[in-house]
């Protein structure tokens, strides 16, 4: 039932030239947590992509973009092995776009995501299908290619990878943050890349690291501390709910008491 509507949607949208509002749809579904109808309607658009492109560039960014979100929805329901399938078709046609866009149009380059990102992506995946030492190696990759990534880090030890060097890699990237928010009732912990990342995450992941390597171990209860201090902040209106907008306003307040100069 689910497939003959997807088809439906799908050849509807291709019949009006418009794959862009089919992956805004995919999107759409997939943050409404319709991740079945994501799944089946991101299957057909990747495959009919794959006929279309060699058309143009245009053709091939709606490939990628499509391929990374198929397999972003197989991690979200769980199905690691299945995402490794078209994974290899993502790192391919991401480096294939690439290699245009920097011969053809390198100001287009910053505009899209990292292949750090994908990376990440790929060392969940692996994860989620067993395969603990291939994550290992993307979650090294990945953090090679972007800055300090909190996130790859804390997925790494949560995803069962805790030797030293990647329990201390976490707490060198946690302190490199850029503070706590809250947004839409959750709080989040500002990556150095820009990422939300899920406040219970992270302290869950300073957590292992805290049982894993008694060199960090200090560090990562103070680290703990102070994320549920700044939790307590936020609730008690000390503080802005926005990093960024209370580190503004940090920088506001006078470095000295005028009146303390009689």
């Amino acid at each position: 039932m689910i497939h003959n509507e997807v088809v439906h949607i799908v050849s509807t949208m291709f019949g009006m030239s418009d794959p862009a509002q089919t992956i805004q749809q995919i999107e759409r579904y997939s943050a409404e947590g319709r991740l079945e109808l994501a799944e089946v309607m991101a299957t057909e658009f990747c495959q009919l992509m794959l006929t279309k492109h060699q058309e143009d560039v245009q053709q091939l960014v709606y490939l990628v973009k499509g391929l990374r979100l198929l397999c972003s929805i197989h991690l979200q329901r769980g199905k690691g092995s299945d995402g490794l399938r078209w994974l290899k078709k993502l790192h391919s046609f991401r480096k294939k776009l690439y290699k245009y866009l920097k011969k053809n149009a390198p100001h287009l380059l910053e505009s899209l995501p990292s292949s750090g990102e994908d990376y990440h992506l790929a060392a969940n995946l692996f994860s989620q299908a067993g395969k603990k030492g291939a994550a290992k190696k993307m979650y090294r990759k990945s953090a090679s290619v972007l800055s300090q990534p909190l996130e790859v880090w804390s997925d790494a030890l949560l995803n069962g990878i805790t030797d030293a060097s990647t329990c201390g890699a976490l707490v060198n990237s946690f302190s490199h943050h850029k503070g706590v928010s809250r947004v839409n009732g959750r709080f989040y912990v500002m990556s150095s890349t820009g990422s939300q990342v899920d406040i219970e995450s992270i302290k869950n992941a300073l957590g292992i690291a805290q049982q894993a390597s008694i060199n960090i171990e200090n560090q990562c209860k103070e680290y703990i501390d102070f994320l549920e201090q700044e939790v307590s902040r936020i609730d008690a209106g000390e503080r802005a709910a926005n990093a960024q907008l209370d580190a503004a306003l940090q920088n506001l307040k006078p470095k000295h008491d005028y009146y303390e100069y009689g």
